[in-house]
């Protein structure tokens, strides 16, 4: 499997970043992987913070088991983050996912060409 494919399938299957490892990039490889996990560090925050706040409701009695319920207060609830700070980390692993991709297929093709 030619370098270019083999960076790109990693960074686009695997993890944002890591065809930056396949290509020996690994500035670009760390800058990418640390960047994508602190924004899924923000995504379990959230996650864990609303699922602690629904739990407490729950356990008092508040709202019940009831799927259709649970899915109400998910959307309800209000989280540690703003939505805004949310929906941007979002659009930014997109970006990071993409770009990772695309320049981990372009420095394997230059690689390739020498």
């Amino acid at each position: 499997m030619k370098l270019s494919i083999k960076a790109a399938l990693f960074s686009a299957l695997v993890f944002p970043g890591s065809g930056y490892f396949i290509v020996k990039s690994k500035t670009k490889a760390w800058l990418c992987v640390i960047s994508v996990l602190c924004i899924l560090v923000i995504f379990m925050l959230e996650a864990v913070h609303k699922a602690q706040l629904i739990a407490q409701k729950i356990v008092s009695g508040h709202i019940s088991y009831e799927i259709s319920a649970l899915q109400e207060q998910i959307l309800l609830m209000p989280g540690r983050f703003d939505a805004n700070i949310i929906t941007s980390a979002t659009w930014l692993i997109i970006i990071l996912w993409l770009i990772s991709t695309v320049d981990s297929y372009r420095l394997g093709r230059s690689i390739e060409s020498q």
